[in-house]
């Protein structure tokens, strides 16, 4: 049996043989370092926008200045 299936992977193509032992390998990308670090970069850019334009909103909704303001004295009232 063991030489009748050495003959049969020795006919079959390298990639053949691994297919059903092995899980595939994947295929090297290049620049994947840089490619995460691009994605990273990207992420944090579009995280501080949108955090911006969230403070930008509240300060619209809320006020700016005077809110501070009146708070402030306020607490130096009591």
């Amino acid at each position: 049996m063991v030489e009748g299936a050495n003959s049969a992977a020795q006919t079959m193509p390298q990639e053949q043989q691994t297919r059903g032992r092995h899980a595939a390998r994947r295929k090297k990308d290049k620049g994947g370092l840089a490619r995460s670090s691009l994605l990273m970069a990207v992420g944090t850019v579009v995280s501080r926008a949108t955090g911006l334009i969230r403070q930008v909103l509240q300060a619209a909704a809320l006020g700016t200045c005077q809110s501070y303001q009146v708070m402030y004295q306020a607490t130096l009232l009591v």
